[in-house]
């Protein structure tokens, strides 16, 4: 018995691990000459939950810094700004919102409410059949 198994995820080396056949051999095949992981951003800010882990990184963590970032740049060269408050747009956001919050020392608030019935209509194909 062969177990195929195909998985492009940047975590393959923890999830061939995981990998317990029941009978017969494990096969894996390095298929690309120098491997690089490049995680996408996307996952950080918008996908992933924050108590995950993406190669070894916490999302949250993660996304606190990007908040400690953003906010240090926006207090560093648009210091003009007049920025009443901070919200975060999608809800995946709040944690980078928080910590800007914090950091230019404005209010945090929930302005926009996601319709948790509504499915992610970004990837639908036409603006028509987009609610």
């Amino acid at each position: 018995m062969i177990r195929l198994v195909l998985n492009f995820c940047a975590m393959w080396r923890r999830a061939k691990r995981s990998i317990l056949p029941e009978k017969g051999q494990l096969y894996t095949r390095q298929c690309a000459d120098n491997p690089v992981s490049n995680p996408c951003l996307f996952e950080y800010v918008y996908f992933a939950r924050p108590d995950s882990f993406i190669d070894k990184i916490s999302v949250y963590s993660a996304r606190v810094n990007m908040g400690t970032k953003l906010g240090e740049k926006i207090a560093r060269e648009w210091e003009d700004l007049d920025i009443d408050v901070v919200i975060p747009i999608p809800e995946t956001s709040c944690d980078i919102a928080l910590e800007i919050a914090r950091i230019l020392d404005k209010p945090y608030r929930q302005g926009f409410v996601k319709n948790r019935y509504v499915g992610r209509t970004f990837i639908m194909p036409g603006q028509q059949l987009r609610p």
